[in-house]
């Protein structure tokens, strides 16, 4: 059996043709009751690679009856749990089994072959659940994980077993892990309406809070604990949330009132689920200072932590992550959110009352910006104030002082509207001056002019500069402030320079030759320095007795010989030279390309770089092929703001001439400097665009890849999509890398009119979407979006079989001369863009959408989901939201809303969100609607039917979304009662049979067991018979009975 176990692993496909199966599974049905246990197991192990092999064997088991072995292996004690443990791997491979090609049975498709022959049938179905049933059973967690799965593939057989009962109770009293496994089966139950009835509604769900009420029993908080993350998984799935709300509510409610919990320990528990449910990250750091400083909110210390808070951003319209987080916090506005936690920050502990108003504040800024007709709802302060000014209990007074003060800066600091600052992809960084820093400039330089001689002597001889060359003893302070104040004055500048050493000595600090600045170990605190040498560079490149100094000082001369050192006919000695790797990486050496960088801002040290050629060393830098790393250095600090100037040069020809490591770390660094230009409404960086296009034509495919991916982000501005279209890149060769390219190319009428040039393009592709691409784009985003992740959670729950549905995607990639997929996503809404949505978004690209009829074919058949009274199936549901999506991008745009209003659409989609039986299709008609009022037509259609749209942001009628969701029961009743009278037996063996049914009556089975073990020893022949038997066993099959009476019918045979 071993040698044929190696054949069937080797042979996989070719098995068929290598070992007839006729002759041998009766073979292996005599070693299945063999007396020796190895035997019997290695038996079951090569049924296993048969089945999963051979297209036939799993089906002529199932024929054979060999179900009968699978069960009687199950049963046997502990002695013989290798042979257990060879059955369950054998239920878990048949399980597991995909159907034959072609196979579209829609029920139970992945356990029913083509003949209609279960593989796996009822009776083992009933052992596993008799095993899981077992506490102590080694056995019980695979069993569960097994009925977990068949769960997903076969709802109502499992259910009539009792399977799903089981399930849920052990997730009651699961460890977090298998709570999570077991999650996700219960929402893809609770998805569809058909799946959805073998769930009593408001009793299983409901069961996972009783352990809410039990805060102050034994290990209640490591309970709780794993509730909460079973709830935070449930409300961040349509399907799960919308369960919840049955019922009234009364689950979100007892999660509200789970806050005001007597044990603090489960009060932090609940807390945290609450800020993973609204998707905010706990901010660990910034709690322990506010603890630490609860009485003192003023503190430095405190103030510098709430930098730490999370700062979103949000675009014209809401992604799905945020318009589903905005739908959450509607729905807990009105069950008491807020009182709950305002009552939680009165807590005597710290931690509890920071964790509160820290959440507060946090939601309080997000409704701010998405739901600002309920941010009246979240506004705290009333009950704060009134609790400080009651002077009758003075330790809630001061107490609710501190919490008003907590409260006012961290909202302070949250609701700042700085500009966004783009990061370099790494390497130093730029420094851009915000409103704030010019104003305190301003402020210094005024301090400056007003300081007199004697005042600035003093400062200076101050800074210790003068007194010695040892760097530790000076004040690097009082250093930054003149080099920010005083010395912007030219005057004070000029006595520096001639009167002093101050200049020169600070300068010669920074020189290579001194290797005092050089030899520093890279460090947080050495960075003061670069900060230092960065500011008296811009200080003296500001005036002429600045440059003058510079000129005539060994520092650039210095740093020029250094970078030469680099030269392959360098005849100086290793040692010598500065820029070596191990350098770089653990000295200050690199900063000297920063100082570089701080130069190249201004035409004047343009010219300092350029005397002493420095550029031209640059340019010898990058033809180095081992010194990547200077490349990145250098690219990173050099300014290119301004036009034909060597820094642009520099990376035009590092882009087509460098390795390509660094050509991708230029493609990034293009990126940063586009969309840098565009903050604050600025004139895009046009100059940028012919290197990314120049990149399109890369020889490396990931170079290629990574410009396709920056030019399609930066083309969401209608200012760069406009430059590129006119640019006029040829994106044949890109082949399906270039498709979100070309789709952005859409949205424009240029661009639309350069696609129609290059042949039948729009033709081809629309064609493509119309009977693929819609659905693709329904895998592909439904398995981007995760709301599980632990960073910024996305909200999931558009369907249950996304990952099925995301492989079937990739599987089917190969056709069609485009995809939709990409890692990058649509600019404002957090999606991929969409073929559709972007043609639409021009009169000429509705004109062709309206002559090919897809908005026709699309209407129609939403219409008929609508109106029909049939429960969706998977594979239309799917079909649907592909639809909804193709719709929803259609009517983003103001041109595209028309075809949609020309159909009424609107309504119908209404309706999907608020009555649909299939709750994932209730949210992707959310998502969808919330994609389309940003087209002022439809946000006012959506305003008359009762919708609250404000700036592209829209919520629901919370009532009309959450209620109606049809949940019939249906129980778990065999479907073939057992009826003893129709069959011919004779009186003792009708006695044998009765008796086992009377075993799964815990008050008749005593009795029946001592009549059995009786008839047993007086009529031993009986248990023999194999028709008796199998009659037992149909029996077993057909009816709940526990596994310690399963082993003992099976021992009586």
């Amino acid at each position: 059996m071993n040698l044929l176990s190696k054949i069937c692993r080797a042979a996989e496909s070719e098995i068929e043709s290598l070992i007839p199966l006729d002759p041998i599974l009766p073979c292996l049905q005599r070693c299945l009751v063999d007396a020796y246990k190895e035997i019997r197991a290695n038996a079951l192990r090569v049924l296993r690679y048969m089945a999963t092999t051979h297209r036939a064997a799993a089906q002529m088991m199932a024929t054979a009856r060999l179900d009968l072995f699978v069960v009687r292996a199950l049963t046997r004690d502990h002695r013989s749990d290798i042979e257990c443990e060879q059955a369950l791997k054998l239920v878990r491979a048949l399980v597991e089994l995909e159907p034959p090609s072609g196979e579209t049975d829609a029920i139970a498709t992945f356990v029913k072959p083509r003949d209609g022959v279960v593989l796996v049938p009822q009776s083992v179905l009933r052992v596993l659940v008799a095993v899981a049933e077992q506490p102590e059973d080694k056995f019980r967690h695979v069993c569960i994980e097994t009925l977990a799965e068949y769960a997903v593939k076969n709802p109502a057989a499992l259910c009539m077993v009792g399977g799903l009962k089981v399930v849920f109770a052990y997730l009651h009293e699961s460890s977090v892990d298998m709570a999570q496994l077991l999650t996700r089966m219960v929402i893809f139950l609770l998805d569809g309406q058909a799946t959805r009835a073998y769930i009593r509604p408001s009793v299983e769900i409901e069961l996972v809070l009783s352990h809410f009420a039990e805060a102050v029993a034994k290990n209640a908080a490591e309970r709780l604990n794993v509730s909460t993350k079973i709830l935070i998984k449930l409300m961040h799935h349509w399907s799960g949330l919308l369960s919840l709300c049955h019922s009234q509510y009364r689950a979100l409610q007892g999660m509200t009132e789970a806050l005001v919990s007597p044990n603090d320990e489960c009060k932090v528990i609940v807390l945290r689920m609450f800020y993973r449910i609204f998707c905010f990250r706990i901010p660990e750091a910034c709690l322990d200072q506010m603890v630490t400083h609860w009485s003192t909110p003023n503190k430095p210390a405190l103030l510098h932590a709430y930098q730490q808070l999370p700062r979103a951003t949000y675009g014209e319209i809401l992604s799905p992550s945020q318009a589903y987080v905005a739908f959450l916090l509607s729905l807990f506005l009105n069950q008491g959110l807020v009182p709950a936690l305002v009552q939680l920050i009165q807590s005597p502990t710290p931690r509890i009352g920071a964790m509160a108003i820290t959440l507060l504040a946090l939601l309080g800024t997000f409704a701010n910006e998405v739901l600002p007709s309920h941010a009246s709802q979240l506004a705290a302060s009333k009950e704060l104030f009134t609790m400080a000014s009651d002077f009758a209990n003075e330790p809630g007074r001061h107490l609710a002082s501190s919490a008003l003060q907590h409260l006012y800066h961290i909202q302070a600091h949250l609701q700042q509207r700085d500009p966004d600052r783009v990061a370099l992809p790494s390497g130093p960084a730029q420094a851009y001056p915000s409103a704030g820093t010019v104003r305190v400039d301003a402020i210094k330089m005024k301090l400056a002019v007003a300081m007199d001689d004697g005042q600035f002597r003093q400062m200076i001889m101050d800074t210790e500069v003068l007194g010695g060359k040892d760097f530790t003893r000076w004040r690097w302070d009082l250093i930054m402030e003149l080099c920010q104040g005083p010395l912007h004055h030219p005057r004070r500048l000029e006595e520096s320079i001639k009167q002093t050493k101050f200049v020169r000595r600070v300068l010669s600090f920074f020189r290579p030759s001194t290797r005092q600045f050089a030899d520093l170990k890279r460090s947080k605190s050495a960075e003061q320095y670069v900060a230092v040498g960065c500011e008296l560079l811009k200080t003296l490149v500001m005036h002429q007795e600045g440059l003058r100094e510079l000129n005539e000082n060994r520092f650039l001369p210095e740093i020029a010989e250094a970078l030469g050192q680099l030269d392959p006919i360098y005849a100086g000695g290793p040692h010598d030279v500065l820029f070596t790797r191990e350098r770089v990486e653990k000295t200050m050496t690199a900063d000297y390309f920063t100082f570089l960088g701080v130069l190249s801002q201004s035409r004047e040290g343009q010219r300092l770089l350029e005397r002493y050629r420095i550029y031209n060393v640059c340019y010898h830098v990058t033809d180095l092929k081992s010194r990547d790393d200077l490349v990145r250095a250098m690219l990173a600090a050099f300014d290119y703001a301004m036009a034909e100037s060597h820094p642009r040069i520099l990376i035009g020809k590092v882009i087509v001439s460098s390795s390509k490591p660094v050509r991708l770390y230029a493609t990034a660094l293009l990126r940063t400097l586009a969309i840098r230009a565009c903050l604050g409404h600025q004139t895009p960086a046009a100059w940028i665009l012919p290197l990314l296009v120049t990149q399109l034509y890369d020889p490396a495919a990931s170079v290629r890849d990574r410009a396709v991916a920056v030019l399609q982000e930066l083309c969401t501005d209608q200012r760069y999509l406009e430059l590129v279209v006119a640019l006029a890149p040829n994106l044949d060769h890109l082949g399906r890398s270039g498709g979100p390219l070309r789709l952005r190319f859409l949205s424009c009428a240029h661009g639309l009119e350069y696609l129609q040039q290059r042949g039948d393009y729009i033709t081809r592709e629309m064609n493509y979407w119309f009977d693929y691409g819609n659905l693709r784009y329904v895998y592909q985003l439904e398995a981007g979006i995760d709301l599980d992740d632990d960073e910024r959670i996305h909200p999931a729950g558009l369907s249950a079989a996304a990952a099925a549905g995301a492989a079937a995607a990739a599987a089917a990639g190969a056709a069609g001369g485009s995809t939709a997929s990409t890692t990058s996503t649509h600019g404002d809404a957090g999606i991929p863009p969409h073929f559709y949505g972007e043609i639409a978004k021009t009169p000429e690209g509705c004109a062709i959408l309206a002559a090919h009829g897809s908005v026709g074919v699309f209407s129609a058949f939403i219409k008929r989901c609508v109106h029909s009274a049939a429960p969706l199936d998977p594979e239309r549901a799917q079909r649907l939201k592909a639809v909804l999506w193709a719709v929803g991008h259609i009517g983003a745009a103001e041109t595209g809303a028309r075809l949609l209003l020309e159909d009424d659409l609107v309504a119908d989609l209404v309706a999907l969100a608020e009555t649909s039986g299939m709750c994932s299709v209730r949210g992707t008609a959310f998502y969808v609607l919330g994609l389309c009022s940003r087209a002022p037509s439809i946000a006012a259609a959506l305003a008359a039917l009762g919708w609250e749209c404000h700036h592209g942001r829209v919520l629901p009628p919370v009532d009309k979304v959450t209620s109606g969701l049809p949940w019939p029961f249906l129980g778990s009743w065999p479907d073939q009662p057992y009826d003893l009278t129709t069959t011919g037996w004779n009186a003792v063996e009708i006695e044998v049979l009765k008796c086992i049914g009377n075993l799964s009556n815990h008050i008749l089975a005593n009795a029946a067991s001592k009549t059995l073990s009786k008839l047993r020893h007086e009529s031993p022949a009986l248990f023999q018979k194999l028709p008796l038997y199998l009659e037992a066993m149909r029996i077993l099959s057909l009816y709940t009975f526990r596994f310690t009476v399963r082993r003992f019918v099976q021992e009586l045979f």
